[in-house]
């Protein structure tokens, strides 16, 4: 592919210097170049990707700071598996907000990758709902907020690259009463990411603005 060229006359007392005003147009061939290959591996897909469904099943609860029902209960609760096709689900997701009452003394919760009592006891709960045949890959927690992912554990190690975040909106940005916690991973060769977010409340004339400055933010 020929690069376009422009050319300057030289003065006599440009003799022996570079030729100034030549240019090649990088940056143009490169994305002609990026838009073909794209284009032609785009029309071979199918030589090269396999395809493959999942089911992901998601759990999302406001618990007000409170600890799990007793482990003897698990198996009468019918909210952690509530139709046929959630209990057969490969990944299974479960959103928790306020897991810690939201006061100073919590504010720490989750810091540093650890998880507060009721988090450890809440992540110890859906563990034993789902039994055996689930692995958990993902854990984190942002004060309020706790985000947990497992696997069935025959797609286990088509898992890979588990990367976890979080964002506070809280007071002045940096408390975690407000705010999301994130997990991606690699499934198969695609990429899968899910959130957990508790945005500032809907009860007053400003907060829509509010919660769609948090939702762009995150």
């Amino acid at each position: 592919m020929k690069a376009l060229l422009r050319r300057k006359k030289q003065s006599n007392g440009e003799r022996g210097c570079p030729p100034q005003g030549i240019y090649a147009d990088h940056s143009q061939e490169g994305d002609i170049r990026q838009a073909y290959l794209l284009r032609k591996l785009n029309d071979r897909r199918d030589e090269f990707v396999e395809r493959s469904s999942l089911t992901l099943h998601a759990l999302t609860f406001n618990v007000a700071g409170r600890r799990p029902p007793p482990p003897e209960s698990v198996a009468g609760d019918s909210w952690t598996a509530p139709t046929p096709a959630a209990a057969t689900a490969d990944i299974r997701v479960v959103g928790i907000q306020e897991v810690v009452d939201l006061k100073a003394s919590n504010v720490a919760a989750g810091s540093g990758g650890g998880l507060s009592p009721n988090a450890q006891a809440w992540a110890a709960y859906f563990a034993g709902a789902y039994g055996a045949a689930y692995s958990l890959v993902a854990v984190k927690q942002l004060m309020g907020l706790l985000l947990l992912v497992f696997v069935d554990k025959g797609l286990r190690d088509d898992c890979s690259a588990c990367s976890m975040d979080a964002v506070p909106f809280g007071l002045m940005g940096v408390i975690g009463n407000k705010g999301v916690v994130a997990a991606s991973l690699r499934v198969r060769g695609s990429t899968l990411c899910v959130v957990n977010c508790h945005l500032t409340a809907h009860r007053t004339p400003t907060a829509l603005a509010a919660r769609n400055s948090e939702y762009a933010q995150a």
